[in-house]
C-alpha cells in the first residue's frame, strides 16, 4: 500500500485494541480513505481476539 505509517500510531493502535474491537459497531464518524487498510486491521483485531 505504501503508506507513511509513524511508529507511534502502530504503537497507539496496540495500545488501544481493546477500546477499538468493543466500539466495532459504533457508527463511523468520517469516511474511510483506505477501506483495504480499514479491512486488514478490522481483521487483524479480530484474529488477535480470537486467538486470545
Amino acid at each position: 500500500m505504501n503508506l507513511d505509517v509513524h511508529p507511534s500510531t502502530i504503537g497507539r493502535l496496540i495500545k488501544n485494541k481493546d477500546n477499538i474491537g468493543d466500539n466495532l459497531s459504533a457508527k463511523r464518524q468520517k469516511t474511510v480513505q483506505y477501506p483495504n487498510l480499514d479491512n486488514s486491521l478490522l481483521e487483524w483485531i479480530l484474529q488477535d481476539r480470537i486467538i486470545l
